[in-house]
């Protein structure tokens, strides 16, 4: 790619994508044209950060000793005309979220979105759409809700939108005291697409937040296990667990149904109540008082429970889609199930809870 690209104006040029700095990280080995491909993009402008180490030998196995000094001559050279936007940095050591603020900080990058507070599992990555600036942010925890607040570095007359790949829809973000200052609601294993218009007339996204309290449900909730080796299980538990926790389903694979009954009164039963399954480890498909409620394989399990409420006795059926993994893990005999699992751990699966009635928060 880089051999490839164009340089003009401080920018790496290839297809319709285009960057300011190149990050190497403790590069030893390049081609001999690439390093005088930096070199031409260090002229234009360009920023290059060798990180940790800086290349002295080239990839190209003819004429070894002739390439290596051909590549090393380069990069000594490189780093010695264009100091203010070529750098030796030093590697991260055990906090690279941390290392990686001082390095911005420390050679003048400005990034495309400041977090007031940064997160092991909160990341991002940027573009441009005709001319609309895009980000991409991302939870991938599987555990933690993260609420922060972010500030994008664009035209603050631009609006920020939601588009949501999955229904077409586009709604207007809230914000507070500028529009490209925001505060991030990202729960659990989400993923959000926003996108900076002219536009800032539109329907507005009502943002809901984690809530916390509730109504806990407590058991015992009733299972039926169904593998997807034909076997059948039924199962109570009193409390709700991961079944790796459970010696007759660490090895488990299929669907399982969770069953269990509450009581509502007649003032709860009006309200504007949710469903929160809390930690699943799956794909969940939730039923309320028989009546489909929606599924959700990716993000918070959290289901609004509409008018399918009613005062008094209330069924909820939760069915659960387990992961293939643990399973295939499991079948020692299987030469080709073990070269693809037999290094990997198991992994957690399960409705683990707590499974709470809680107020719809916005």
């Amino acid at each position: 790619i880089i051999k490839r690209a164009s340089f003009e104006n401080g920018r790496l040029n290839y297809g319709n994508r285009s960057y300011e700095v190149l990050l190497l990280p403790e590069i030893e080995t390049l081609d001999p044209q690439t390093a005088r491909s930096l070199s031409d993009f260090a002229d234009s402008g360009g920023k290059i950060v060798f990180i940790g180490k800086q290349p002295f030998k080239s990839a190209v196995y003819a004429e070894t000793g002739e390439n290596d000094s051909a590549v090393k001559q380069q990069i000594d050279a490189l780093l010695d005309r264009s100091p203010g936007n070529v750098h030796l940095y030093p590697a991260p050591g055990k906090d690279p979220i941390q290392w990686y603020g001082k390095l911005q900080d420390d050679l003048g990058l400005k990034p495309y979105v400041s977090f007031e507070e940064s997160h092991a599992y909160l990341s991002q990555s940027s573009h441009e759409l005709g001319g609309m600036p895009v980000f991409f942010m991302a939870n991938t925890s599987l555990t933690t809700d993260i609420p922060v607040k972010a500030e994008f570095h664009v035209d603050n007359s631009l609006t920020p939108w939601i588009w949501n790949p999955e229904s077409g829809e586009r709604l207007r973000y809230p914000t507070t005291d500028a529009n490209n200052r925001i505060d991030l609601v990202l729960p659990r294993a989400t993923s959000l697409l926003i996108v900076f218009e002219n536009t800032s007339e539109g329907e507005l996204c009502q943002m809901v937040q984690p809530a916390p309290g509730g109504k806990e449900m407590a058991g015992p909730w009733k299972l039926k296990l169904h593998h997807m080796n034909g076997d059948r299980q039924p199962m109570e538990l009193d409390e709700l667990t991961d079944l790796l926790e459970i010696p007759g389903t660490r090895d488990f694979a299929g669907t399982v149904m969770y069953e269990n009954y509450f009581e509502l009164n007649a003032v709860d039963a009006m309200d504007s109540l949710q469903i929160d399954l809390g930690n699943v480890q799956g794909i969940s498909e939730l039923m309320l008082n028989d009546r489909a409620l929606g599924t959700r394989w990716y993000g918070a399990h959290v289901y609004n429970a509409g008018d399918a409420l009613r005062e008094g006795e209330n069924k909820l059926s939760i069915k659960l889609t387990t992961i293939t993994g643990n399973y295939v893990k499991s079948l020692m005999d299987n030469p080709v199930a073990q070269r693809w699992t037999g290094g990997q751990d198991n992994y957690p699966m399960g409705v683990m809870g707590p499974v709470r009635l809680i107020r719809r928060s916005i």
